[in-house]
C-alpha cells in the first residue's frame, strides 16, 4: 500500500486490530495506547482454533466494519452474539481508584 504525502489529500481506510492476546490490557498503559491512537481492537478467544476465529469474524464482521467506520477507539470482545464492550481490568481498577479520589 502506497502512502501518500500530504493525509489530508488522501482517503484513509480506518485501521483495526484484530487480538487474542488479553495480557497486553493488564498493563493500563498499553491498554491507553490504543485507546488514545483511536484504534478500534477486536478481541479472539486466546485458545481458539482457526475456524473458531473465522466463525466468530464471520458473525460479527458487519458490526467491526460499522464500529471501524465511525472511527472510534475501543476494545470489544468478539462472540458468537456479537461483539461486546470490554474494558481492560487495568482500566476498570484505574477507574476506580479515580473515583474513590472524587
Amino acid at each position: 500500500m502506497d502512502f501518500p504525502d500530504d493525509p489530508d489529500d488522501a482517503h484513509f481506510e480506518p485501521i483495526v486490530s484484530r487480538a487474542t492476546d488479553l495480557r497486553i490490557f493488564e498493563r493500563p498503559h498499553e491498554y491507553d495506547a490504543y485507546l488514545k491512537a483511536g484504534v478500534p481492537v477486536f478481541l479472539m478467544p486466546g485458545e481458539s482454533k482457526i475456524d473458531e476465529r473465522k466463525a466468530l469474524i464471520s458473525v460479527c464482521l458487519s458490526a467491526m466494519c460499522s464500529v471501524a467506520s465511525q472511527r472510534g477507539a475501543g476494545v470489544w470482545r468478539l462472540t458468537a452474539s456479537g461483539p461486546e464492550r470490554y474494558e481492560a481490568p487495568a482500566a476498570r481498577s484505574k477507574r476506580r481508584r479515580s473515583q474513590r479520589k472524587a
